[in-house]
């Protein structure tokens, strides 16, 4: 048997070329080491993963937002830019 050309998007479900998958690492939390792969079909797929994940400023890793205010795994600088914690506890306020 042949290897498998087309794969299903992680968002739509729509199958596409192996080609034209692009795959993110996403992390459920800021702490989380290993992160999980997801396959995307296109940016429109892209832009609905940013309802669940959230890029971090900082280090530039997806990291999961929970539902709900109270709870969360970002804060947000000054400057209006959202931190994840990990890097929020590193960051050096005395330069401000």
């Amino acid at each position: 048997m042949g290897k498998k050309n087309n794969i299903a998007c992680d968002i739509c479900g729509k199958k596409v070329k192996r080609s034209k998958i692009r795959q993110l690492e996403v992390y459920k939390t800021p702490y989380s080491r290993k992160p999980k792969i997801i396959k995307l079909c296109s940016e429109k797929c892209e832009f609905n993963l940013t309802n669940t994940y959230q890029r971090c400023h900082e280090c530039g890793r997806w990291i999961k937002n929970p539902e709900g205010e109270r709870k969360t795994n970002f804060q947000v600088t000054v400057d209006g830019y959202p931190v994840c914690w990990k890097c929020w506890e590193k960051m050096d306020f005395d330069q401000f």
